[in-house]
This record gives structure tokens, sequence and C-alpha cells, in this order.
């Protein structure tokens, strides 16, 4: 076997583990009750599916379903009506499985509420997919269909995070790949996210990888920009929330690789421009495309109504802040950003915050190298972490179980990588060293496999 055979081998046998570790990893919290609130929308879309409700006339795809008018809370044993259909509370997530409780057997179903905040593509492709369970030649109990499609959820976003760790090491080193990999994989915030069919979390991830195979394969430019577009277009149509860091990691890297440019790099300087602005444009795009069809929806066949209706009947302007009636705490960003630094879950992202400029400081001052490479990293990076925080400050203020998780979207890696790649740099200054002890170190590795 020749040498490059080898490589593709080693490659696809570490792709290939890396991926099935990180699976594990979130597959151990599949059955987590982590926003049943929010998922309950897609859970009802696998009842109407697998008790052959039909949901084919509808124009949305997340609902909340009432048998002979009546919505009822609980796992199956214990059936608590609620009076109110807009008043809708779930603990346990399993408010699909009271349909299929033989005490309903040959009831009329019926809509109680339709989301409208958003399409709700995650709900139509759980609810497709879920006709497939009728085929099944022996019938396997709903709740484990329920976790079936949790898994094949976990599964496309270790695919994602494992694509980006590979595309990272081939954009910049084994340590950035290394950084990305190991806080995606210990992240608690991100695993309890990994499960939930409603954020559908590997939706969050695809425009960074795409972004990346931009600068790493040039001649596939036109293919990529498309995919951005698609992926954002794809996200959108799911929700709205989180867009804003989703959308800046589409730049993230082209945007950083162009701020670090000197004067004398003008050719790359020009390219990595263009880059982030077609990477840009692509993702805007992919909003507008997906913001007009949602409008288009709302206002049945008329834009402009619809996105009146919009800005109505999802309160739009108050998670933003621009709403009269906007609590004042909610708009107060020092506030926000110290309620999600303190500690105890915040002091993580504060510490290595510190040590990652700490240690760009020491290497100016000790090595007297350039650290602008590193900086733009950082610095971009953080900015888009912060993004939701500063344009959504209502969400962030009240969401905060949920908001964590934007600190890895895409701070934390990058602040890691630029910790370790700077304490590297003190102990060993010649770059040439420093290239070549990392090189062995992934030798060694390649060998023990």
């Amino acid at each position: 076997m020749t040498d490059n055979g080898g490589r593709k081998y080693f490659k696809f046998f570490l792709f290939l583990v890396l991926f099935m570790l990180m699976t594990a990893r979130y597959f151990s919290v599949v059955s987590l009750s982590f926003d049943m609130t929010s998922e309950r929308h897609v859970n009802n879309m696998i009842a109407a599916a697998i008790t052959n409700f039909d949901m084919s006339e509808q124009t949305f795809g997340l609902h909340v379903l009432s048998c002979d008018g009546i919505v009822y809370e609980g796992s199956g044993k214990e059936l608590v009506p609620i009076p109110e259909k807009h008043n809708i509370v779930s603990n346990d997530g399993a408010l699909y499985l009271v349909y299929h409780s033989p005490e309903f057997e040959g009831k009329h179903m019926e809509i109680a509420s339709t989301r409208l905040q958003q399409y709700g593509v995650q709900g139509w492709a759980v609810y497709y997919l879920s006709r497939l369970w009728h085929m099944l030649p022996k019938k396997i109990p709903p709740q484990y269909w329920y976790l079936l499609l949790r898994t094949l959820f976990i599964s496309l976003l270790a695919l994602v995070l494992t694509a980006i760790t590979f595309q990272l090491h081939k954009a910049y080193d084994i340590l950035f790949a290394a950084s990305f990999y190991v806080v995606c994989l210990i992240s608690v915030w991100l695993a309890n996210f990994a499960p939930n069919l409603y954020w559908s979390a590997f939706t969050w991830f695809m425009p960074m990888l795409f972004s990346l195979m931009c600068m790493n394969y040039p001649r596939a430019r036109m293919i990529f920009y498309f995919l951005i577009f698609l992926s954002i277009c794809v996200k959108t149509l799911c929700g709205y929330e989180y867009l804003s860091n989703i959308m800046m990691c589409a730049i993230l890297f082209p945007l950083s690789e162009y701020l670090s440019c000197s004067k004398l790099e003008t050719s790359r300087k020009r390219e990595m421009f263009r880059v982030t602005f077609c990477a840009g444009f692509s993702a805007l795009l992919g909003f507008i495309a997906a913001f007009a069809f949602h409008s288009w929806l709302l206002g049945n066949g008329d834009i402009s109504s619809g996105l009146g209706r919009f800005l109505q009947e999802t309160y739009a302007l108050q998670r933003i802040g621009l709403a009269d009636d906007t609590n004042p705490a909610e708009n107060s960003i020092i506030l926000i950003l110290a309620r999600y630094l303190i500690p105890p879950s915040g002091w993580i992202v504060l510490c290595l915050s510190i040590m990652s400029f700490a240690s760009i400081y020491s290497v100016k001052k000790k090595c007297n190298v350039s650290v602008r490479h590193d900086l733009s990293l950082l610095a971009v990076s953080l900015w888009s972490s912060l993004s939701w925080f500063v344009l959504a400050r209502p969400h962030s203020y009240i969401h905060i179980q949920l908001n964590y998780v934007l600190w890895v979207l895409p701070f934390m890696p990058v602040a890691l990588y630029v910790f370790l790649k700077q304490r590297i740099t003190l102990l060993i200054p010649d770059s040439e060293k420093r290239s070549n002890a990392i090189d062995s170190a992934f030798l060694f590795i390649r060998r023990i496999f």
C-alpha cells in the first residue's frame, strides 16, 4: 500500500472513530428531558403520522394536537386535561404518547394550536419520516421510534462536527482541530441540545462547515456558496433562534484571515475579502429567501401583509427589544452579559477568555512575534458569540438556561486553541521547531492506530 493510500485509510478510520465517539457521547443523553416545551410541537407531528392523522393540508409544520377537543399532558399513565388550549405545559416531553393510549383509539383528533413563529421544516421532516413507521414489518413502540429519531439528529450533529474538525485541520492545524472537537465533545450545553428534535442543532454548524470548505477547496467555491445559502435557508425555516451567531460563523474564518493579512499580502487579502463577501452575501440571501417565504405564507400570498402579521402575532419586536413594553432590564447589555459570565456556569468562559487574551499579550511581549492572526480570530469569534446577546437582548435575558450554548458557537473552541497555541509558542519560540514538535506528536498518534 502506498503512503498516500495509507494516509487516506488512516483519515477515514480516524473520521469514523471520532464520529462514533461523539455520537456515543451525545447518545448518553438521548432520553434527556431538555426544553421539552419546544419539542412538544415536533412530538405532536410524530403522533399525527403514527395515528394516521392527516397533516398534509396544513401550511406550517409545528402544532399542538387535542383529542375530542381536550389537550392532555402526561406520559400516558396519568392523563391530566388542560382547560386552556393555548397554555400547555409538558414536563417530560412525552405528550405525544397520549395519542397512543388505548382509551383514545377511534376518538376525534384536531389541531389545538399552530406555531406561527417559524415555518417548522423540522416538524415536516419528522412527520414524513414517521410515516415510515407504518411500513415496518413489526411495529415498534412509538416511544422507541421517538428515540430513534432523536438518535438520527444526534448522528447528524456528530457527523457535521467531525467534518468541521477535519476541515479545521486542513485549513489551520491539528491543534485547532483538536480544540474544536474536545470542546464540542465535553460541552454539557451542546449535549443538552443534541437530541432535541425542535432545535435540530446540526443545522447550526452547517454554514461553518461549508465556509471552511470554501477556503480549503477554491475550485469548488461556487458550490459551497450555494450550500451556505441553502443551509441558512433551512436553519431559518427551522427557527430564527441564534441566527446571528450562525450567520457570523459562515464568515468567521475568511473574515479573520482578511483582518490578519498585512499590507504586503495584497493577493491573499483580496482573496479572503471575496470569500468573506460571497459567503456573507450567500448567507444573507438564504435568510431573505426563507423569511420572504414565511411572510408569504402568513399573508396568504401577500408578503407585506404577512410581514405585518409576523411582527404582531409572533411578538418579534419584543424578542429583539424594540417594543415599547419591553422591560428596561432586558435591554441592558451589561446586565445580560453578567448573567452569562458569573459563576457557577459562566466562570469557565470568563477564565478561558482572560487566559486567551493574557497569553496573546505574553507572547507579544516576551517573544516579539506577530499575534495579529490569533487576535483577529479571537475577536471575531467573540463577537460571533456575543451577537445574539446584543441583538436579541430580551430573549437572552429570559432564556439563560438555553443560551449558554452560544459560547460554544464558536468562541470557546477558538479561545482554547489560541490559549494552547500561545502557551506552546512560549515553550518553543522557534516556529520550525514548534511545527516539527506538533507533527511528531501527530505522527505518534497515527502510529498507535
